[in-house]
């Protein structure tokens, strides 16, 4: 599944699970973001469980025109 850019920069980014806080988070590819609101990683887990890779990918996805 590919990932839809950064809403604020449009820049690349990528997801990564944390086994210490148990969560998915956005972060920017390359350091090149200085110019974004998102300078720390993001929490994709919206107050629920992601149970895969998968489901954080659509939940990024997921954007307000599309639910």
């Amino acid at each position: 599944m590919e990932l839809k850019p950064c809403p604020f920069c449009g820049k690349p980014v990528n997801i990564y699970y944390s086994s210490a806080t148990k969560g998915y988070y956005a972060v920017h590819l390359d350091e090149q973001h200085s110019d974004c609101i998102m300078l720390m990683p993001i929490s994709i887990n919206h107050n629920r469980i992601l149970l895969s890779l998968s489901d954080a990918y659509s939940a990024w996805n997921r954007r307000a025109d599309n639910g």
